[in-house]
């Protein structure tokens, strides 16, 4: 890990030898950043706009008593991809590591800070990358185009939660609680659901940026395309029996050669309408899956046509949610194409138990 002294504002390399405590800097990059290259010519790299934002969060972080600093821009060797790849799957670490984090909203005015119309519209909270920035660091710090300050995250969290449909309590947990837990306790559905509208300029790094929020290390493939979106969830189902992974709402970016989408969605905006559900409560007989060459492996109840999926929507335990399939051969099914609105579409009398079923369409 290399850090920029705060002092001399020189790259210094911590890779063999203890990380000292750190100030980092989140913002959405614009032109004229500085690289690493650029910081081995330090009047070179004076002159390029980007050298503002690594010169004011070494400011910010002398102020704080922290001598180091790190600046995704300069502190990582773009030019070797086996650095970008271990930086991008630690990078989750660094910003969960930091002593502070500096927020940098390059489009929101000071005068305009107090107003959520306002604030809401910065490129900030449209990014990828911003969604780990802002729940990783303990301690988050919002500042203004100018640099004047705006607030911590927890005095602005209902109005964050209200901009990123993030719940409350992720935004405004105690400094001295790590989000690890919190994260692990949320479902796969919900924590796509944070990055259904959210952008990168690269299509690989729309996974790559989730890639700490599910807890996930693998290898970047850079001109994989959607794949790397496909290749996360496989990573997450080798990990993880919450099958809210699959309660996803089809479009048609989906429909391969015979019309049928597959069974994983095509990238987070499909959880767009997912963040209300859950996995079936802990201790119920969950089913096994896995992937494989063959596909997904997995064992569902059917009803007709329709499988359901152990999980329901958090307000009603007692709907679980189908998926509409159809039969190709033997025990092989796929996803198929449902028109309809989501919403309660069936109930099936089994025993003494009685089930409403919510289809995704």
């Amino acid at each position: 890990m290399r850090l920029v002294n705060a002092v001399t504002l020189e790259l210094e390399d911590f890779s063999n030898k203890p990380v000292p405590q750190y100030a980092i800097l989140s913002h959405t990059w614009g032109d004229g950043e500085v690289t690493l290259q650029d910081m081995q010519d330090a009047q070179m790299a004076s002159q390029k706009a980007g050298y503002a934002k690594i010169k004011k969060c070494c400011e910010l972080a002398r102020v704080r008593g922290l001598k180091y600093a790190w600046v995704d821009t300069c502190c990582i060797d773009k030019s070797s991809s086996a650095e970008l790849s271990e930086a991008i799957n630690s990078m989750f670490k660094w910003y969960e590591d930091s002593h502070d984090c500096y927020a940098y909203l390059a489009d929101v005015e000071p005068e305009a800070t107090s107003a959520v119309a306002s604030f809401k519209k910065s490129r900030w909270f449209t990014r990828g990358w911003t969604l780990q920035e802002l729940l990783a660091p303990t301690k988050l710090h919002f500042y203004a185009s100018d640099w004047t300050y705006i607030a911590t995250r927890r005095r602005i969290s209902k109005q964050l939660s209200l901009i990123t449909k993030i719940d409350e309590s992720f935004l405004d947990r105690p400094d001295n609680q790590g989000i690890d837990k919190m994260l692990g306790a949320a479902s796969i559905a919900e924590r796509m659901s944070w990055a259904s509208n959210r952008q990168t300029t690269r299509e690989e790094d729309i996974a790559y940026c989730l890639l700490g929020l599910f807890g996930i290390n693998m290898p970047l493939l850079y001109g994989e395309g959607k794949r790397a979106f496909r290749r996360l969830q496989e990573e997450i189902v080798r990990r993880s029996d919450d099958q809210s992974l699959f309660a996803w709402m089809y479009t048609a970016e989906h429909h391969g050669p015979d019309g049928f989408p597959g069974f994983l969605a095509a990238s987070p905006s499909n959880f767009a309408e997912s963040s209300h559900i859950v996995p079936c409560r802990a201790g119920s007989r969950r089913s096994v899956f896995s992937i494989s060459n063959k596909g997904l492996q997995i064992s569902l109840p059917m009803l007709e046509e329709h499988a359901l999926l152990e999980c329901h929507p958090s307000d009603d335990p007692s709907t679980l949610i189908v998926v509409r399939l159809r039969h190709f051969h033997g025990d092989t099914y796929g996803r198929a194409v449902d028109e309809k609105q989501a919403g309660p579409s069936a109930s099936s009398q089994k025993g003494s138990t009685s089930y409403a079923y919510r289809g995704c369409r």
